[in-house]
């Protein structure tokens, strides 16, 4: 199959390359990760992935890929800008980075099936059960730009540039890979190798969680990538949202056996009390994950060991 993974350098995409099916030959773009290429070379199937330089957000340059690679049965489409204070701070920005990408590439490339990654940012301001019939309205700047890009990603299937899609409102992940600033990288670097019996957090504690390790939020998307639903939006969690005081709390038992200081400063960008349904997901593609916090949380440490004794 021949497949389009943009955004294949961030922490989702290097994932998805290592895990990627035999019989995938994939174009892998990227924008400005120096070390992406060899990544690329030591750590996938030989010859299988091609790891291109392309600024999604330059129409030309978009343009002259299309004219090079123009034809995919499949795109995973995962470039994005993913830092929310980022989109409060420069939201012009955070809208070329999530959306004109999207826009740039549905215009000049040819697609058979594609699979965008949203968020579910896009639930912003909603509290309790929500699901993709939820109606929203966000203000956030990252969750205005990713249901933009949903709002195209229909538009492009109704002028007929795709012939099918997928629309995965994705609550997060972590694991290898993932960026530093991340809380779950912050939780196994602090308490987990420092020892640290302090951690910092922003607002109060109170916002949700529902993110998987990695290789269970992998298996999900390749899940979506083969079994092709045609017009399908669904949310993508793993069905435990725990509070961010909370998951301290069960990191710090984890790593040190006893509780942690939580100091608190400024308040959070996100305002999340919204809680997903993930059955309809499970159901549609017979996907529930597998790995438990801690056990997550253990192989993030590990890898984050291997990785410095290197």
């Amino acid at each position: 199959m021949n497949v389009l993974v943009t955004g294949a350098s961030g922490f989702l995409g290097r994932n998805l390359l290592l895990r990627a099916p035999a019989d995938w030959s994939v174009t892998a773009t990227y924008r400005t990760s120096a070390d992406f290429p060899r990544f690329v070379s030591e750590h996938c199937r030989k010859g299988q992935v091609e790891a291109i330089r392309c600024d999604l957000e330059i129409s030309d340059a978009v343009e002259h890929f299309g004219r090079i690679r123009s034809t995919f049965e499949l795109c995973i489409f995962l470039a994005a800008n993913t830092s929310v204070p980022l989109s409060v701070k420069e939201p012009a920005i955070d809208l070329k980075a999530n959306t004109l990408t999207v826009l740039n590439v549905l215009k000049s490339v040819s697609i058979k099936h594609f699979v965008f990654l949203s968020s579910g940012a896009v639930y912003d301001g909603i509290h309790g059960a929500v699901g993709p019939g939820t109606p929203v309205l966000p203000s956030l700047p990252y969750a205005i730009s990713k249901l933009a890009s949903e709002l195209y990603t229909r538009r492009a299937q109704a002028d007929g540039k795709i012939r099918s899609h997928a629309i995965i409102r994705f609550f997060g992940a972590y694991g290898p890979h993932e960026p530093a600033r991340k809380i779950y990288s912050r939780l196994v670097e602090e308490l987990g190798i420092q020892r640290r019996g302090v951690f910092k957090i922003y607002g109060d504690g109170s916002n949700l969680i529902d993110a998987m390790y990695v290789e269970d939020a992998i298996a999900a998307l390749l899940k979506v990538c083969v079994g092709v639903r045609p017009h399908v939006t669904v949310d993508l969690a793993a069905g435990e949202p725990i509070s961010v005081r909370d998951l301290v709390s069960r990191a710090a038992r984890y790593f040190l056996g006893r509780e942690v200081i939580v100091q608190t400063e400024g308040t959070a960008h996100e305002a999340i009390g919204f809680r997903p349904d993930t059955g309809p997901f499970a159901s549609m593609f017979q996907f529930r994950p597998k790995v438990t916090l801690e056990e997550g949380l253990g192989r993030m440490l590990d890898h984050r060991l291997r990785v410095r004794a290197c």
